[in-house]
């Protein structure tokens, strides 16, 4: 921990050692051994990474949502592969007992059931966007024109650049 104040704490090379490199490092080392039928390379990623702002996790809700943005540049820079992030579900862990984190608990399975399912031929439009596993397939498929057409679920400040016209400050 590198003490910033009496009440802020970081914890700056963990997080981004093991959510930025630690993914860019194993996405590098996955491609040259992707399958030739539906290849898809699944993120698993945390709700860390787009929820409001918490003490204490300065360095690990930014490493999460960096992942989540550069699962976005990996679909653009590899259009033949299917890149994804996948939160696993509000799950019984270690380290949400520890946070204290009062959630309802998702089944273990559904994390498996979810990631088969983004990787089967149907869902071919998810790439470079993030998904919570306990989302229902059916109304997400149902949404898919909406999603696609409105770029969601995508990482970034969306809406930007507006065309707004400069002001000369005298």
């Amino acid at each position: 921990y590198i003490r910033l104040s009496s009440e802020t704490r970081c914890t700056n090379a963990p997080s981004t050692e093991i959510n930025i490199k630690g993914t860019f490092l194993t996405f590098r080392a996955w491609l040259p051994h992707k399958s030739t039928n539906t290849p898809t390379f699944i993120s698993l990623n945390t709700a860390a990474a787009h929820v409001a702002i918490f003490p204490g996790f300065s360095s690990y809700s930014p490493s999460e949502m960096a992942r989540g943005h550069m699962i976005s540049f990996f679909q653009a820079e590899h259009p033949d592969v299917r890149v994804v992030s996948m939160h696993p579900g509000v799950l019984d862990t270690e380290m949400g007992t520890k946070a204290g984190l009062p959630l309802s608990r998702d089944d273990m399975s559904l994390p498996t059931s979810f990631a088969v399912w983004l990787a089967s031929p149907a869902p071919h439009w998810v790439g470079g966007r993030f998904f919570w596993a306990h989302w229902d397939v059916e109304e997400l498929t149902q949404m898919k024109d909406e999603i696609v057409k409105n770029n969601e679920l995508m990482f970034g400040v969306l809406g930007w650049p507006k065309d707004v016209e400069a002001k000369v400050v005298v």
